[in-house]
């Protein structure tokens, strides 16, 4: 498979400017999915609540079960790209400090 065949996810947390970078990797031809979850929990808990209140369901949510699917399931290829404001970049960089400390002294 070569790799520009290999599709991809942006898969972010809020508003960071993904859509941009959907845009873009859309322009040069790549398969592209943009996704705010992937948790089937979560993503059944929101199509749900969208289709009791007979609410427009968002573009990301709509096709989140064939994502799923096809490529998590089945263990397929995939190029993730996540975004994350300064702010969030910096407790995620903090958390992931912790995180291996804590595995390293098996504290976990």
């Amino acid at each position: 498979m070569n790799i520009s065949e290999i599709p991809v996810i942006v898969y972010q947390m809020g508003k960071v400017g993904s859509t941009s970078i959907v845009h873009s990797l859309k322009r040069l031809g790549l398969e592209v999915h943009h996704k705010h979850s992937l948790n089937p929990e979560h993503c059944r808990m929101l199509v749900k609540s969208f289709e009791e209140k007979a609410l427009k369901m968002p573009v990301w949510l709509k096709d989140w079960e064939t994502v799923y699917n096809k490529y998590i399931i089945t263990h397929q290829p995939i190029k993730v790209i996540t975004a994350v404001r300064k702010l969030l970049a910096e407790i995620y960089r903090h958390s992931l400090k912790i995180l291996k400390n804590s595995l390293v002294t098996n504290q976990i």
